[in-house]
């Protein structure tokens, strides 16, 4: 969000109350929402490591992209691409 309302020139309080009003979603859950979806197309079309698709998707750690996964799909990324990837 700072960096955001940095290059907006607004203060990130500003920008974050802004964007909910408009968006209704935290820019935060927005952000995860849009990298959990482009996690799940990796997951789906390429044979990646989860590891990279975490990366990819632009999460720098992967452990908190996993525990983000089980808890927005009920199942682990691994489980995921198994179930769909038939």
């Amino acid at each position: 969000m700072k960096s955001t309302a940095a290059h907006f020139e607004v203060n990130p309080s500003y920008l974050s109350r802004l964007f909910t009003q408009q968006v209704d979603m935290a820019f935060t859950d927005y952000i995860n929402q849009v990298r959990m979806t482009k996690a799940i197309r990796l997951l789906s079309d390429t044979r990646q490591s989860v590891c990279s698709i975490a990366r990819c998707s632009g999460y720098q750690n992967v452990r908190y992209f996993y525990k983000l996964f089980k808890e927005r799909t009920g199942m682990t990324a691994i489980e995921y691409r198994n179930e769909n990837c038939r």
